[in-house]
């Protein structure tokens, strides 16, 4: 298995990398297309049917650039921490409303986006 931080910085990429709040994410993809085949990679990954296959490939490509670039690891190294520790925009999740009935029920009405409580009349 890859570097468990290179598949950190993988999967921000490709999930969170197009991002417009964290201008630290805006920095780790300089550095990525600064590589053409960490930004082939990366472009593959966000686009290809295969994510995580795609995306292990992203991690191992990452890894490489690490090892081999004292630059490149040394940019990482200060941006990481910011992409890291950055203030994230909360993911919007839309669950099944769950209802519960209590009692003898006539007709049941399924209401949807609704926050507290609702009571009908007796």
């Amino acid at each position: 298995m890859d570097d468990m931080w290179m598949l950190s910085v993988a999967a921000e990429l490709i999930n969170r990398g197009t991002a417009p709040e964290s201008p630290a994410l805006g920095h780790l993809e300089e550095l990525v297309r600064a590589v053409p085949s960490l930004a082939d990679a990366l472009d593959a990954a966000r686009t290809g049917e295969d994510k995580f296959r795609l995306g292990e490939a992203l991690a191992e490509e990452l890894g490489f650039a690490y090892e081999e670039s004292e630059p490149f690891a040394e940019r990482l190294d200060a941006i990481w921490p910011h992409v890291l520790f950055a203030p994230r925009t909360p993911v919007a999740r839309h669950a099944a409303p769950n209802n519960v009935v209590i009692g003898t029920a006539g007709t049941v009405l399924q209401a949807g986006d609704i926050s507290g409580h609702i009571n009908f009349g007796r």
